[in-house]
C-alpha cells in the first residue's frame, strides 16, 4: 500500500495538472451556481515558488450583505486565492491507493473487483472534489473581501465551518470513507452475483 500511495502521489505531482485542467470547466460551473454574486475572472493552474497551484480570481460586482451592512461596490473588486494542486488531488490519491491495494484475491476475476470499486467510488470522489475545492475558493474570496473592506461578518455563511472541517482532516476522512464504501459495495455486489 505504501508503494502504491507513493507512486500515485508522484504521478499526481507531475501529471496531475492534466487531470485538473480537464476538471476546470466543472469547477467553473460549480462556483458559478453555488454563489452567483461572483463573476469568475480566471481559473487556471499556475506555478508559484516552485509549486503548482490552482489559482482563482473572482469579481464581486453585485450587492451583498456582511452582517446587517449592505454593500454595493461600483468598481468591481478583484479577489484572488490559490490552493496547492497536490492538496486538490488528495482525494484521488487516497481513493486509488485504497481500492487498488485492498486484496481482491477472494474473487476469481480480480480485475472485475477493481472495476466495480472504481465504478462505485469514482463518481463520489468527483462530487467530494466539487464540494471541496470550489467551496473553499468561495470562502477564501469572501474572507479576503471582508479583510479588504476592514469589516467583520459572515458573508460566506457556513462555508467557514465546511472549510475548517476539510482542512482539519475532513477531506482525508471523507476520501477514506468513500474508498471503504466502494470496496464494501463492490464486494457485496460480486458476492451476490456468485451466489446467484
Amino acid at each position: 500500500m505504501l508503494l502504491l500511495g507513493t507512486s500515485f502521489t508522484a504521478l499526481t505531482h507531475w501529471y496531475g495538472r492534466y487531470l485538473m485542467e480537464a476538471l476546470l470547466p466543472l469547477y467553473h460551473f460549480t462556483i458559478h451556481h453555488v454563489d452567483s454574486r461572483i463573476d469568475i475572472s480566471s481559473l487556471i493552474i499556475t506555478w508559484f515558488q516552485g509549486q503548482q497551484f490552482v489559482q482563482f480570481e473572482g469579481l464581486v460586482s453585485h450587492p451583498f450583505f456582511i452582517g446587517e451592512q449592505y454593500y454595493f461596490i461600483e468598481n468591481a473588486r478583484l479577489i484572488s486565492s490559490r490552493i496547492p494542486l497536490d492538496y486538490a488531488l488528495q482525494p484521488v490519491v487516497i481513493f486509488f491507493t485504497l481500492v487498488l491495494a485492498w486484496p481482491a484475491d477472494v474473487f476469481k476475476k480480480q480485475y472485475q473487483a477493481y472495476f466495480y470499486r472504481i465504478s462505485f467510488g469514482a463518481p463520489l470522489i468527483l462530487i467530494l472534489m466539487l464540494l471541496d475545492f470550489p467551496m473553499q475558493f468561495i470562502y477564501m474570496l469572501w474572507a479576503n473581501l471582508e479583510k479588504a473592506l476592514n469589516v467583520t461578518g459572515d458573508a460566506h455563511g457556513l462555508l467557514l465551518y465546511w472549510s475548517d472541517f476539510l482542512n482539519g482532516g475532513g477531506l482525508i476522512m471523507l476520501s477514506i470513507a468513500i474508498s471503504v464504501m466502494a470496496i464494501g459495495i463492490s464486494s457485496k455486489w460480486m458476492s451476490s452475483s456468485i451466489h446467484d
